[in-house]
């Protein structure tokens, strides 16, 4: 099973790096999803979602999403390089 975050309103993935990307393959493969909770807090992304990929699904509608916008954050963005950033 994969761990990744997915932006609800892009529904772009979350990388390693903290670039965004179109692509789920490519995305950061949390080891569990208390480590996804964290990088959602330390990056402080609001509107996301853990989604959880079954590697033998054959098809996308497996996958189970689970909300993480619960808690409001302050305003995050992203920038013209694909790059997260934080309002002061």
């Amino acid at each position: 099973m994969r761990r990744v975050i997915r932006s609800k309103r892009t529904r772009q993935y979350l990388r390693k790096d903290g670039t965004w990307t179109r692509f789920s393959e490519t995305a950061k493969d949390f080891s569990n999803a208390a480590d996804a909770v964290t990088a959602k807090e330390r990056y402080r992304l609001g509107q996301v979602e853990i989604v959880l990929q079954m590697l033998d699904a054959p098809h996308p509608r497996y996958d189970v999403i689970v909300p993480l916008d619960d808690v409001p954050l302050p305003c995050v963005g992203v920038n013209t390089a694909n790059q997260i950033w934080q309002a002061e």
